[in-house]
């Protein structure tokens, strides 16, 4: 008599969703434009090939060159696109991991508002204003210096010719009491106001469908872990590289 083994203990599903601080789309457009994720996060994926198939279109073949749990490993797949849905699917046909399943289909599917994304909030604080006069600065900064400079060039005007006097002090006195603040609010520049864009709502999500080899094969748990982490690492790119 056979000893079979129920189909549900071998077929399963596994789920990671996050809601990101970025454009979701932009997730959806890297791994459909996969020559940017090795670069993006180049400790997960090493490289990847386009076997066959222009390698933006479904039914096209790809070969990922990736990093689990400390081994680098190779995974062939086939790949399925769905613009509408922001879906991609990508089914395993060759590479290391088919040595534990019959069937494994790694699905991204990213939700969100890709065409509204921005909302107005608070006016950051003002600029400095811009100060008109650099002299007047210099004027403020040198009172004492630039006086003792008019004393001397009255004096020596004095000497030279007593019927003509010329003295710098009332000038360079006016310079150093000039209203500089009052002059430079005329010159504080409009602030705009500040739209920044909205991403709540906007999450990204792998789905695990799987069937294993047999009953000793594991459940994949740590490939759930990894698809995890590229959650979050391609987060932290897209928000310091755009």
């Amino acid at each position: 008599m056979a000893n079979g083994h129920s189909t549900s203990c071998l077929v399963g599903k596994l789920v990671t969703e996050l809601e990101v601080n970025y454009n979701a789309d932009k997730y959806y457009q890297i791994f459909k434009n996969h020559e940017e994720v090795s670069r993006a996060i180049p400790h997960i994926y090493r490289s990847i090939k386009v076997l066959e198939g222009h390698g933006k279109t479904s039914g096209c073949n790809k070969e990922w060159c990736y990093i689990h749990e400390g081994k680098t490993l190779i995974l062939k797949e086939c790949t399925t696109y769905n613009d509408e849905t922001r879906m991609i699917c990508h089914s395993v046909v060759g590479g290391d991991i088919v040595n534990d399943y019959k069937m494994f289909n790694a699905t991204l599917l990213v939700k969100g508002n890709f065409s509204s994304q921005v909302i107005a909030i608070a006016q950051p604080p003002q600029p400095a204003p811009i100060r008109h006069s650099s002299l007047c600065r210099l004027a403020h900064k040198s009172h004492v210096s630039l006086s003792k400079l008019a004393e001397k060039s009255h004096l020596s005007f004095s000497k030279r010719d007593h019927k003509h006097h010329f003295s710098l002090k009332p000038i360079l006195h006016n310079l150093a009491g000039c209203d500089c603040d009052a002059r430079m609010q005329d010159f504080s520049p409009p602030v705009p106001r500040y739209v920044a864009p909205s991403f709540h709502g906007n999450t990204v999500m792998w789905i695990i469908d799987y069937e294993k080899m047999n009953k000793d094969s594991p459940v994949p748990v740590s490939y759930l872990a990894f698809f995890h982490r590229i959650i979050l690492d391609l987060n932290s790119h897209f928000c310091a590289y755009g």
